[in-house]
């Protein structure tokens, strides 16, 4: 693997990231990394957190980055305090989990470019190696975020990360009707906490719905993939 690193002083420069936000770090990671893929005109944005082996990945389906914006992702020579031209700050996401993260693993996917990283802290200084791209990204991209042991992380349920979202996305989101599905750490389902939307009120979400967009509810549909969706 091609190995990739920088002279620029590590700690100054998440310091410096750090200082730009007024929240905690896990949030500033997950918060960017949604921008990140929002200004890639991504439609599907899927976020998932292992809470016992502390590993956070982001995944969506944007257009992805080519190779000489996968090059400069890494670049921690960039002028970190100039925002781009989205809501977002090129890459800072995962720059700033160095500061509480030991790896950072990236795929991308576009139309000219399909590649990957291993960012690793070596010595104090980040190094990255390049990787193949995953098979199973077809276009945009995946970004694994592997938090040290003892971090102290914002959020450990997908509650935690549905109310951190909501709190900085609130105006992106049309309706949210959620029921929290809870898993153990083998991945089995333990618990569900339904909202009031759950089985036969799903309806009264469509209505609900139909009667602010002003829509007749014979122009709407229901699409479902369980027994109670047909009721």
């Amino acid at each position: 693997m091609e190995r990739h690193y920088s002279k620029v002083h590590m700690e100054k420069m998440i310091r410096d990231l750090a200082e730009m936000y007024p929240y905690d770090v896990s949030e500033v990671v997950i918060v960017e990394l949604v921008a990140n893929a929002l200004d890639a005109k991504a439609t599907k944005i899927s976020i998932s957190y292992n809470p016992y082996k502390k590993i956070l990945t982001i995944s969506d389906n944007g257009k992805g980055m080519g190779k000489k914006d996968f090059d400069k992702y890494h670049d921690l020579a960039t002028d970190l305090k100039r925002k781009g031209d989205g809501i977002g700050f090129a890459g800072v996401g995962a720059k700033i989990s160095f500061k509480i993260a030991h790896k950072v693993v990236t795929y991308t996917a576009s139309s000219t470019y399909r590649g990957g990283s291993e960012w690793v802290i070596e010595d104090g200084t980040l190094v990255w190696y390049e990787l193949p791209c995953r098979r199973d990204l077809e276009t945009g991209t995946r970004i694994e975020i592997y938090f040290d042991k003892d971090a102290a992380i914002a959020y450990k349920r997908s509650e935690d990360i549905e109310r951190l979202l909501l709190d900085h996305y609130y105006p992106l989101f049309d309706d949210v009707f959620l029921s929290h599905l809870i898993f153990d750490k083998d991945g089995r389902l333990i618990d569900a906490k339904v909202t009031q939307y759950d089985m036969l009120k799903k309806a009264d979400a469509l209505r609900k719905i139909a009667k602010r967009e002003n829509i007749p509810l014979s122009q709407t549909v229901h699409i479902g993939d369980h027994h109670n969706d047909v009721e």
